[in-house]
């Protein structure tokens, strides 16, 4: 799927709260909640350029979590 078409959050909204999710990385997803009258879109923005800013390296290599002795 072109990555212009992938979902970059998703928002609920009821009488009393704003819940965003937000797709952080390829494993992991950010919930956020906030209250009703606050505007969630300046959230939304500060934290999508926090995720490209600090988003995973494709050419990371993780080490292996066991030792060899």
């Amino acid at each position: 799927m072109p990555s212009s078409l992938e979902n970059q959050f998703t928002q609920w909204q009821n009488t009393q709260i704003n819940r965003i999710t937000i797709p952080c990385g390829s494993n992991s997803l950010l919930m956020v909640s906030t209250e009703k009258d606050l505007e969630p879109q300046k959230i939304i923005d500060d934290v999508l350029d926090l995720i490209e800013k600090f988003s995973d390296d494709p050419n990371y290599t993780p080490r292996s979590p066991h030792l060899n002795f």
